[in-house]
């Protein structure tokens, strides 16, 4: 494989297919760009599993400002531990997935009409237990 000066590629094995290949056209003119220097990204996140929260409060903070998210696959949590550019203490936070409340179940208002009705019965038959009781009391204190 060769490459021609202006880094188009031009096979060996068939240098007459291209007529006129290399050849620069009359009346343009051909720049060259110099190479671009390639830039190193730094990651913004940095993920390390952990198993618990006393490694992951352990885990070094990353000082170039990366996040590092570190899951606890046992608890299932997930801490995250960043550098605070203000002061340079570490931030660090733990999420969980919280389970729903199971719904409150009310009783039925038959239920509680019913519960009512018997303690109104209940109530009568003391009422009426009492009163030949009263009644027997308040006749032997008159002999």
């Amino acid at each position: 494989m060769a490459y021609g000066y202006n880094g188009t590629y031009m096979p060996q094995s068939y240098p007459g297919a291209y007529p006129g290949y290399g050849q620069q056209m009359p009346g343009v003119q051909q720049t060259v760009m110099p190479p671009q220097p390639v830039q190193q990204i730094q990651p913004n996140m940095i993920c390390r599993p952990v198993a618990g929260e006393e490694e992951a409060r352990s885990v070094p903070t990353d000082f170039s400002g990366a996040i590092t998210i570190m899951p606890d696959f046992a608890h299932g949590r997930i801490y995250t531990k960043m550098l605070n550019q203000n002061d340079g203490a570490p931030i660090f936070h733990v999420f969980q997935v919280q389970q729903p409340a199971p719904p409150v179940e009310y009783a039925q208002i038959a239920a509680v009409q019913e519960i009512a009705a018997e303690i109104e019965q209940l109530k009568q038959a003391i009422a009426s237990a009492e009163k030949p009781a009263k009644q027997a009391k308040g006749s032997a204190e008159k002999q």
